[in-house]
């Protein structure tokens, strides 16, 4: 799709300073450090402006979102994608709406803005980006827009991702709903399952958070109507070993330090996990 005239965002200048900074070393002596993975989306970019390509940068999006990010630090090059971004939703592209919406939540360009965040979201949402409508989930969940949780539209959102595209995050939600009794019927059981299903639609380490709720489900084993989930300590100690490699590369390598706390649970447990192993303990079935 071809960028229509009245939202092409870039002057004929525009375009003629980023062609001068087209090739590798340009990039080089204006970001310092790029890799040369930040040099392939800052040469897509320039295509796209040149070409008004857009389906390339939207492409680039998918692919490379956190490395647009870190371009995103430099003065230049972060105007330049934001408003390729914004020329985007202008024409209503989820993608570039539902990075608006990230950039906004994170405060990657301006000061954190949850509402203008959620109204993205929202809009992206509604075109049927699943990973918009999740992170519009997490909105409702922590009242990051509002002023308490509203738990209904959390669901709403999260049920929503899961058909769009059967999305790991979603199902790791609707497991910690069910959890905890958050607008739905509290069950272990249904907790369990959407553990199991975030586990198994995800790649590793994204699969961390979940592998920790299941090793906690497989220690304790999980009552339900459609029978009983017995207890596993060795199951229970390979998913906790799971949570914590996983987390410790969340941490390390996507600097989201937030997963601290998820961390040391997962050592937590495989603590408790061994300790049961060593006594020797035999669970009657």
């Amino acid at each position: 799709m071809d960028m229509i005239d009245p939202f092409y965002p870039f002057t004929q200048e525009d375009i003629e300073e980023f062609q001068e900074l087209a090739d590798k070393h340009g990039y080089t002596d204006n970001v310092a450090g790029l890799s040369d993975e930040g040099i392939n989306v800052l040469e897509v970019t320039a295509q796209m402006m040149l070409n008004k390509d857009f389906d390339a940068f939207t492409q680039l999006l998918e692919q490379a979102a956190g490395v647009i990010v870190a371009c995103s630090d430099h003065d230049y090059f972060g105007s330049v994608i934001r408003r390729c971004l914004e020329a985007g939703a202008e024409l209503d592209n989820p993608i570039c709406l539902r990075e608006l919406g990230i950039s906004y939540y994170s405060g990657v360009y301006d000061d954190q803005d949850y509402k203008k965040a959620a109204e993205y979201y929202e809009r992206a949402s509604k075109l049927g980006d699943a990973q918009a409508t999740v992170n519009l989930g997490y909105c409702y969940y922590y009242a990051r827009h509002i002023d308490e949780p509203d738990y209904a539209k959390a669901y709403e959102c999260f049920s929503r991702a899961v058909a769009l595209d059967e999305h790991e995050e979603a199902y790791l939600k609707l497991g910690d709903m069910y959890r905890s009794g958050y607008f739905v019927e509290k069950s272990d059981e249904l907790a369990f399952r959407m553990y199991a299903k975030a586990y198994q639609q995800g790649e590793p380490p994204m699969t961390a958070p979940a592998a920790l709720r299941l090793g906690e489900y497989l220690l304790n084993g999980v009552e339900g109507a459609a029978g009983r989930v017995e207890i596993d300590p060795i199951e229970a100690l390979s998913m906790f070993c799971q949570a914590e490699v996983g987390f410790y590369q969340l941490i390390d390598r996507g600097g989201l330090n937030y997963y601290e706390s998820s961390l040391e649970a997962a050592i937590d447990g495989e603590q408790r996990a061994r300790d049961i192993i060593a006594m020797g303990r035999t669970i009657v079935i």
